[in-house]
């Protein structure tokens, strides 16, 4: 496993990434793919569970970085048994490919190449907006190979076109276009209150954190920044407290919501007696 190369490539989500992959692992010679919790040989599904097929958003962003232990053994099994010399994965930002890297037990990420590289902000916008307004994924995998996997919610085979229109007759240019369960059900949000009582929650618990004065978030498209200010008690030692609260906060958001957390920014705003010491 650890002579295994690892390649990243990143992108928003919607932006194109899956569209592209099969083209970008040709020009960098991979032959191994991992997008949405499959693990992809010349569009052939090896093993994983595609997070397409998850019945929420939720689940699917869990599936992707391969937040169950079955499902991650499964892959890591076929790994080791194929022996690939490199894998490429797809990651809608850096902390989710570094992610996906540690649940495999794979090498750190060797080169990260970024959507903009290889798509226009153009070509990424159309992406966008096919995603949002038809609910629709690009798996690049082709349909017929979904079929076992898939069964109910393939839609269509894509081909890819080269630039004088013609169609590349192999494997690279098979797509397939899905329109997962979640994308029927609807939208759903999480709101800032929400997330910012669960933080509340997860610090309160903590026998040295008298009270919980301030939680600001800022979301970005590729993850979550927090700020909080706290109250602890006096005696404790402060620093090996706040890392234990900021790993915390982490773990926990990114369990309850699937949403990755960049930064728990955490300051200790005063410092209280116990009662029973006062």
């Amino acid at each position: 496993m650890n002579e295994i190369k690892t390649i990243g490539f990143i992108g928003p989500s919607g932006t194109g990434k899956s569209h592209r992959a099969n083209e970008v692992a040709k020009s960098e010679k991979i032959e191994y793919i991992i997008d949405d919790g499959i693990l992809i040989h010349q569009n052939r599904v090896l093993a994983g569970l595609s997070a397409k097929l998850a019945k929420t958003r939720i689940g699917s962003l869990k599936r992707a970085v391969f937040f169950e232990d079955e499902h991650c053994e499964e892959v890591i099994r076929i790994i080791r048994n194929i022996k690939p010399e490199s894998i490429m994965i797809l990651g809608t930002s850096d902390k989710m490919v570094n992610n996906i890297v540690d649940r495999l037990n794979l090498p750190p990420i060797s080169k990260r190449i970024y959507i903009g590289e290889v798509a226009s902000e153009f070509e990424q916008r159309m992406a966008k907006n096919t995603r949002i307004n038809k609910g629709t994924h690009v798996i690049p995998v082709a349909t017929f190979e979904l079929k076992p996997h898939f069964s109910g919610l393939l839609l269509d085979p894509l081909k890819w076109m080269n630039w004088k229109g013609r169609i590349i007759n192999n494997y690279e240019s098979e797509r397939s276009v899905v329109r997962p369960t979640f994308s029927m059900l609807g939208n759903f949000t999480i709101t800032d209150f929400a997330i910012q009582q669960l933080v509340k929650h997860l610090i309160i618990k903590n026998p040295n954190v008298q009270r919980v004065t301030r939680v600001s978030l800022r979301q970005f498209s590729y993850g979550l920044n927090v700020n909080v200010e706290i109250v602890m008690f006096y005696g404790e030692k402060i620093k090996p407290v706040m890392r234990q609260i900021q790993e915390e906060v982490s773990a926990g958001i990114e369990k309850a919501t699937a949403l990755f957390v960049l930064n728990v920014d955490l300051t200790v705003a005063g410092l209280v007696m116990r009662k029973d010491n006062a």
